[in-house]
């Protein structure tokens, strides 16, 4: 008796896969996080969605468009250090929790992030990070408005790590 499998893999997904819909319309926020976009290694915006958008003067309608051409629409204060993290990311394929200062339309703001390397195929470089964060402050002029208002317990720490893995995974 002989049995002949098959080895070739089946096209669970299409081969076009990169130039599918880009995500614009709230659907990553689902995720439960304040704000979500992914990035490929020159920086460049694939996706964006932040709850806040609207009132930082960023359109929802085309608003991945308008980060890559605009420079000052939504960008790290230091660009050096934060694509140096991004870049180290996508080489270790760990992912790093961080805070950085960016600009967003004359305004200065401070964004604790987590980017995570989106898994490539076996054997390919990874080319594309999942950054997700929340807004800590922003300094409008002279006057600053600051989003640290709750000191996280042991409880939260792990509750918000628990929901991490499960994303991960």
């Amino acid at each position: 008796m002989t049995i002949t499998a098959n080895t070739q893999s089946t096209n669970l997904l299409p081969q076009n896969l990169a130039s599918g819909p880009r995500c614009t319309d709230g659907l990553w926020l689902t995720l439960g996080a304040e704000l979500v976009y992914t990035q490929d290694t020159s920086g460049r915006y694939l996706t964006f969605a932040w709850q806040h958008s609207e009132a930082f003067g960023l359109g929802t309608e085309i608003i991945v468009d308008q980060l890559n051409q605009e420079e000052e629409k939504f960008t790290p204060v230091d660009r050096d250090a934060y694509l140096e993290q991004l870049h180290g990311v996508l080489t270790s394929l760990v992912p790093s929790k961080v805070e950085f200062s960016f600009n967003c339309n004359q305004q200065l703001l401070e964004l604790e992030l987590t980017i995570t390397p989106i898994m490539p195929q076996l054997g390919q470089a990874a080319t594309i990070v999942l950054v997700m964060g929340r807004l800590l402050s922003t300094k409008t002029g002279s006057s600053e408005v600051n989003r640290k208002t709750k000191i996280p317990t042991v409880l939260d720490l792990a509750l918000r790590s628990q929901r991490h893995q499960k994303l991960l995974n």
